[in-house]
């Protein structure tokens, strides 16, 4: 079970860009583990939270397998002022990379991104938005279909 929570979190924390720096919080309704796929699925209320950052979901299935983490339903990461939301998100710690699809709505401070998926690299700090993009930044409103946003500079990639 250690082993379990253990990998869990250390994926769900890579989605957010962050090394353990304090014990963190895991919750949920029900917990099953599949022996054949070697996987823990998590259901209802699935929270985990670490400092700051706080990642919840509706269902969370672990992987003991490759390490990954598949949600879904609810997603949502809140660290500081930013705010991440989606219906699914996969999150691979191999590539340290997290896919979300949409709708998805990306806020920090004044900027509201909006669009059908997108990804997050938590080596770059890009996330890439794809399909109906639409960015409010700055009382400026940018619409496309596909953009690169450096969450640490909040710079749009030209």
């Amino acid at each position: 079970m250690k082993h379990f929570l253990l990998i869990f979190i250390s994926a769900l924390m890579l989605f957010a860009g962050t090394a353990f720096a304090a014990k963190p919080e895991i919750r949920y309704d029900h917990q099953e583990f599949n022996p054949d796929t070697m996987s823990y699925v998590l259901t209802g209320n699935v929270s985990v939270a670490v400092n700051d950052r706080t990642i919840t979901a509706d269902k969370a299935v672990v992987s003991f397998l490759t390490n990954d983490v598949r949600a879904s339903g609810h997603i949502k990461l809140v660290q500081e002022d930013i705010t991440f939301t989606g219906k699914e998100a996969y999150v691979s710690g191999a590539s340290h990379s997290a896919e979300i699809t949409g709708p998805l709505r990306f806020t920090q401070g004044d900027t509201v991104i909006t669009a059908n998926r997108g990804t997050f690299n938590w080596e770059t700090k890009e996330a890439k938005f794809i399909g109906d993009v639409v960015c409010k930044k700055d009382k400026e409103t940018l619409k496309q279909d596909s953009l690169t946003y450096n969450v640490k500079t909040r710079q749009i990639k030209k």
